[in-house]
């Protein structure tokens, strides 16, 4: 998305089935290239680690299938599953478990702190070209660690607390201001 990367707002508004996509793993020791792979690929994708072999998401896993398809049969080192929580357990719980809110309300702190109260400086100052092409960097950088572990969960998961919305809502009013400020310049 313009926005960089991720359509926020899109990943939160989308319905969720009340199903778990798990992806279950006992990779043999000589396939430990294979294994970090997978690792990388989880977490880059949004997946949430309950354990070391065990990763949730939300969403449906047609991709991941199709690229570890020569695991289908080898259910000993691969499978992947569909799940709901048994009565007693719940979803937040998992969510709490898989993703690290904490760390992920501290980026978007970080980011609100640097740059989400910005939008009244934009306002009483003119920013030349390559001044805010710098601060455009910044803030870009700024905002991609921010979101970098966030899973945007679907709304209906999103844990009491989460800043990301206002982060994200912060960072519409700054960028909106900033092209005013720099259309009247």
């Amino acid at each position: 998305s313009a926005w960089g990367g991720r359509d926020p707002a899109a990943q939160w508004a989308r319905p969720w089935d009340g199903k778990w996509r798990m992806v279950l793993f006992d990779l043999p020791v000589g396939r430990q290239l294979v294994r970090q792979q997978l690792l990388r690929w989880l977490r880059k994708n949004g997946f949430g680690y309950l354990q070391d072999s065990v990763w949730i998401h939300t969403e449906p896993l047609s991709e991941v299938a199709e690229t570890l398809a020569e695991y289908r049969d080898d259910v000993e080192s691969l499978t992947i599953m569909e799940a709901q929580c048994c009565a007693g357990y719940s979803n937040e719980a998992l969510v709490r478990g898989a993703w690290d809110f904490e760390e992920i309300n501290q980026r978007y702190a970080a980011y609100l702190d640097n740059f989400g109260r910005q939008t009244p400086a934009f306002a009483r100052s003119r920013l030349g070209f390559g001044r805010a092409s710098q601060w455009l960097r910044q803030e870009r950088a700024a905002w991609n660690r921010a979101v970098s572990l966030d899973p945007f969960l679907p709304r209906v998961l999103l844990p009491q607390g989460y800043r990301g919305v206002t982060a994200w809502q912060a960072r519409g009013r700054m960028l909106r201001a900033l092209g005013k400020q720099l259309v009247s310049s």
